[in-house]
This record gives structure tokens, sequence and C-alpha cells, in this order.
């Protein structure tokens, strides 16, 4: 062994024995050491996320599916494109990869599916939505009402003068549903056709 290489070890000796000294406890209970694998995420008992990556833990934000990457996940590539950050939200990958893949989509023949597919299921989405939003508004809706200083209010009209409105809010109901049944229908015969 040459002089740097004696001088090295003892550094390194010197060193773990002073991070040993420091990673006894001061004070009373020390838990068990908790081993991590590769990938493994957990939350400590305050509620932070963790992720054990590259060999160490690593904090993870509560926002973090919210975030895009630098980096598509698919090519590598920067993520600069004024529209990859929209494309990342609806399918993954960059505005590169996603317009490939649709290309290629379309050379194979199987774009029409898909774009069919992903009508459908906004329009499901739509449909379910606006269901959703009328019959709230049905259940939480109060007559107006005039409120005064000394504490007094009446109402401004009857339950009874909205029947109409109630009943046009009805028909929409029934229409979406109608709608959205119908699309169930027409996924669940296609579905048959390609299980045949």
């Amino acid at each position: 062994m040459s002089d740097t290489d004696v001088k090295v070890a003892e550094m390194r000796r010197k060193l773990e024995s002073k991070l040993n000294k420091w990673d006894r406890p001061i004070f009373g209970y020390v838990g068990k050491k908790i081993v991590r694998t590769e990938g493994e995420k957990w939350e400590d008992e305050d509620g932070k996320l963790w992720e054990f990556k590259n060999g160490i833990a690593q904090s993870i934000s509560k926002l973090q599916d919210a975030k895009s990457p630098w980096w598509c996940p698919k090519c590598g590539k920067g993520m600069g494109h004024r529209f990859d950050s929209k494309f990342y939200r609806l399918y993954n990958q960059c505005y590169n990869c996603t317009i490939e893949e649709h290309t290629q989509m379309k050379i194979a023949g199987t774009f029409d599916a898909f774009e069919k597919k992903m009508m459908r299921a906004n329009e499901k989405s739509f449909l379910k939505d606006k269901i959703d939003e009328r019959k709230d508004y049905i259940r939480t809706f109060r007559v107006p009402q005039a409120h005064y200083s000394n504490g007094g209010w009446d109402n401004l009209a009857k339950l009874s003068h909205f029947k109409e409105m109630f009943d046009t809010i009805r028909e929409d109901i029934t229409f979406c549903e109608t709608r959205l049944k119908a699309i169930e229908d027409e996924e669940k015969a296609e579905q048959e056709i390609t299980n045949e």
C-alpha cells in the first residue's frame, strides 16, 4: 500500500467512527431500523410521503401527480414544446410521442376505433356530470326570500311557481340518462361482436 492509500484508509476510519458516534442515541428509546427496497413508497407519522429511489429516501410532493415532468417518460427528451403539458396530462407522454403514436395508429388503421372510444368516454363523462348537476340543483333549490334588517323575511314566490322549470330540468335528466344508456348499449354490443 502506498502512503496515500494509508492516509485515505485512516481518514475513512476516523470519519466512520464519528458517524457511528453521532448515530448513537443521546436519550432513551431507539426504534428498530427499517430497511427499504428500491421503488418502495411510504407515509411517515407526520403524513409526509416518501419514496426510496436510487438508493436514497426522497420526499414526494402531494401534488406530484399534478406536475408535468421535465423529460418525456417515453422518449426521454425535454418537455419544452408548448403543447407538452397538455398532452402529458392526456396521454402521459410528450406532444411528439403522441403525434407519432397517432400517426402509427392511422397507418395501421386503428385510429378510428381509438378516436370513437375517446369520444364516447368524453360524452359519457359529460352526461354523468350534467345528470349530477341537475339532480343537485333540484335537491338544493330554495325559494327566493327577502330578508329585512329587523330579522324578518318573506318568500318572494311559491314553490309551485317553479313547477315548469323543474319539469324542464327533469326532462333534461331523462334525456341524458336515455342517451347514456344508449351509449352503454352500443359499447356492450360492440364488445360482444369483438368477443365472438
